[in-house]
């Protein structure tokens, strides 16, 4: 078995909400992500439970610890509502600088 390196295990997650903030801004994504987030809120308790049930036929394409970390992320209304939060402040120091 492969171990990972302690700097593997100290790097942040992609799908934290700083992280996922930064990676969307740098591709001008920011209101597109706002807008599927807020139509999706409601339904996150069910995306997540879709998430379990398929994980084992969308584990030949993604990895089991990403769609536990999507399921997590799904779960979690603060670390959405943090992203949301992110992602209109990084719009607005845009607007600032044009």
């Amino acid at each position: 078995m492969k171990t990972k390196a302690i700097s593997e295990l100290n790097k942040p997650s992609a799908l934290e909400p700083e992280t996922a903030a930064e990676w969307l801004a740098a591709r001008d994504l920011e209101s597109f992500a706002i807008f599927l987030i807020e139509a999706h809120l409601p339904l996150t308790s069910i995306l997540s439970t879709i998430c379990l049930v398929g994980s084992p036929l969308m584990m030949p394409f993604v990895a089991q610890t990403r769609i536990s970390e999507f399921q997590g992320l799904l779960d979690d209304h603060e670390k959405l509502e943090l992203l949301m939060k992110l992602l209109e402040e990084s719009l607005k120091t845009k607007a600032g600088r044009k």
